[in-house]
């Protein structure tokens, strides 16, 4: 997934984005999301991509992804904004390569 600030400033001080997923329907209880990853929102208007592995009990039917932030620790709230573009989930992450070569040249000594 790409997460980017956009035109947004970056605050050290907001918290993380939890990457997290449920194998459950129940919305309602926060027990029931597992934590994947906490990142730090992009800085400077940059777009990160992310690449995270997703645990084998996660590769289930039914099974939703959240990203999500606390709240704030200030009373004025969020310093900054993130937004959340291409997200993709293969199933390809952890195949075995067909063919690999590091292209270096031959070693003839």
């Amino acid at each position: 997934f790409a997460l980017g600030s956009g035109s947004c400033r970056f605050s050290y001080s907001d918290p993380s984005i939890t990457v997290s997923y449920s194998l459950t329907g129940n919305t309602n209880s926060s027990d029931d999301w597992i934590t994947l990853d906490k990142i730090r929102a992009p800085t400077n208007s940059s777009t990160v991509v992310h690449l995270l592995p997703l645990p084998h009990p996660s590769r289930a039917e039914s099974v939703r992804l959240r990203w999500s932030q606390e709240n704030p620790h200030r009373p004025e709230g969020y310093e900054s904004c993130w937004g959340l573009d291409n997200v993709l989930l293969v199933n390809s992450a952890h195949r075995a390569p067909l063919m690999e070569d590091n292209l270096d040249p031959p070693d003839t000594a």
